[in-house]
């Protein structure tokens, strides 16, 4: 029989872990990207406010369109109505022409209330959008949009590359995700 001794004993000193800058600059570059990544957020709280108060102005101005158009729809069948009565009076229309046209202005007026409570309904969720609190004074105030609808021309949409290319530059998510990937590096 042999027997083998075996005695080890070790003894570590970290003298040169940690040593250098880059350790520590490693928690100011996580610090720097926290703090791009953060203003990225917020830019993109901010393009997404901006975005729906737009739409909200937009369907403000699509309601008051409505409206407008509601009211001229409603002018001309009342025109009409005026016009199969006489006619009925004299005999040369029959008198079911003068009911199918009442009907038509009565269809008209409903549209029109729909139109102008839709109208009411964009203007009052415009408001919220605007203050925190609406008093009776801003309640009853009326808002009253300057731009007019406008059919969208070729010169105005970019190129699906451009577009591309611009939004890629332009989205504070990519930035995000890009500092999210160099604090993980």
């Amino acid at each position: 029989p042999s027997f083998t001794s075996n005695f080890n004993l070790s003894v570590n000193q970290q003298l040169l872990s940690g040593f250098g800058f880059d350790i520590n600059r490693r928690y100011v570059k996580v610090a720097d990207t926290n703090r791009q990544s953060a203003r990225k957020f917020f830019a993109l709280q901010v393009i997404t406010q901006l975005v729906s108060a737009e739409n909200q102005y937009w369907d403000l101005v699509a309601a008051q369109e409505k409206v407008r158009t509601s009211q001229e729809a409603l002018d001309v069948s009342t025109q009409l109505l005026s016009d199969n009565r006489k006619q009925a009076e004299i005999g040369t229309l029959a008198q079911l022409d003068v009911v199918s046209a009442e009907s038509e202005v009565a269809g008209r007026k409903r549209d029109l209330i729909v139109a102008q409570a839709s109208a009411q309904i964009a203007e009052l969720k415009l408001k919220n959008m605007m203050v925190r609190r609406m008093d009776d004074a801003l309640a009853a105030a009326a808002v009253h949009t300057t731009d007019t609808l406008q059919e969208p021309q070729d010169s105005d949409i970019p190129g699906f590359e451009d577009a591309l290319a611009t939004a890629m530059r332009n989205r504070p998510e990519i930035g995000q995700a890009e500092g999210n990937i160099r604090n993980q590096d």
